[in-house]
Formats: structure tokens, C-alpha cells, sequence
């Protein structure tokens, strides 16, 4: 980032100079999602430490591809770190097919070739494989929470497969109690840990 965007953040109130900085830890489900502070000001992705001004209540925001974005304010505690963890709402759809070559679009947004797993929100989704010197094949799915779908749409014929089951592997992790915590003394002026 250039200088003169660092100093707008800390004069904004955003990000707080190395004396006065207070650690607040960001983390989602699932892990990657991208931060902006006051819904505009991207800082990176989690999980990820942000040294902020204590006790001044900040906005914060989760995005992580078409899932729905996540807002929470959080306030650094003087002496303390925060964690805060967002929980972004989705199930797996997991598509395959006969065609290596076939082109997945999903609700309209591509996703390249298959075989491909995407984590989508919950709810009824329209699955479009196309592929060379054959016919177009459209499958409405439905993905829930918690969930792995699987769609197998072969263009050799028959007709598409859905199988529908449980997350075999749990996906949340446990949420880290908060325990007060020294906040770090040194730094730099715009501190990200990634």
C-alpha cells in the first residue's frame, strides 16, 4: 500500500500507530474470505491480525465468493486481543461429468471446466454443462447446510445422478476462548499478519 493511503487509514481512525495498537484477530468458515473495514476498505483475507485503536468500535466485513457477506462491528480492548469469527452459511455441491471439456456454469456465473467442488449458500441452484458437439445439459440442485451434494452429469446419456449426504469431516473448527492477552509493543505503523 502506498504511503499516503496508510495515513488516510490511521487519521480515519482505522489502524492505529504502534504505540497505541490493539490486536483484534479475524477468522472465518471457511477460511479466505476477504476483510474491508467500514465496507469499503479491503485489508487482506483470513485468518488475520489487525492492529486497531482501542475502544473505537469498528465495522467489519466478510466476503467470500457468492456467499452472502457477513457484518459485525468489533472494538479492541486496551490489553487485550479480540477474536472474532465469522460464520459464513453454505453447503458443498460437488459436480462432475463424463466431459472433462464440459463447462460448468452455475446460477449463471461460470466456474471453468468440471470436475469442480464449490461452496455455495443454501437453496436451489441451476447447474449448465456445455460441451463440444453436444447438447447442452441443465440440472436444478438443491444445496444445503452441513451438506455435500454431488451432481453427475454425463453427456454419453442417461439421465443426471444427484447424491446427497453429510459432511463427513466437521468443518467448523472450535471457536478460541478470549483470555486476556498482552497487546504487542513494537510494530509498524500498518501491521498485517497473514
Amino acid at each position: 500500500m502506498g504511503k499516503r493511503f496508510i495515513v488516510a487509514l490511521v487519521a480515519a481512525g482505522v489502524l492505529a500507530g504502534s504505540s497505541k495498537a490493539q490486536t483484534v484477530v479475524l477468522t472465518s468458515d471457511p477460511p479466505g474470505a476477504t476483510i474491508l473495514l467500514r465496507g469499503a476498505v479491503e485489508v487482506g483475507r483470513t485468518p488475520l491480525s489487525l492492529h486497531l485503536l482501542p475502544g473505537l468500535p469498528m465495522q467489519v466485513t466478510s466476503r467470500w465468493g457468492s456467499l452472502a457477506p457477513l457484518t459485525a462491528t468489533v472494538t479492541s480492548e486496551t490489553g487485550q486481543a479480540v477474536v472474532h469469527r465469522f460464520e459464513h452459511v453454505y453447503g458443498t455441491l460437488i459436480v462432475v461429468s463424463d466431459r472433462m471439456d464440459a463447462v460448468l456454469r452455475v446460477d449463471k456465473a461460470d466456474y471453468g471446466n468440471v470436475p469442480r467442488l464449490l461452496l455455495l449458500s443454501p437453496g436451489k441452484h441451476k447447474v449448465f454443462l456445455q460441451a463440444a458437439n453436444a447438447p447442452d445439459k441443465t440440472r436444478e440442485v438443491e444445496v444445503k447446510v452441513g451438506y455435500r451434494t454431488t451432481v453427475r452429469i454425463n453427456f454419453a446419456g442417461g439421465s443426471p445422478e444427484t447424491d446427497i449426504e453429510p459432511e463427513t469431516v466437521p468443518r467448523r473448527l472450535p471457536v478460541p476462548r478470549l483470555s486476556p492477552t498482552p497487546a504487542p509493543t513494537g510494530g509498524s505503523l500498518f501491521a498485517l499478519e497473514n
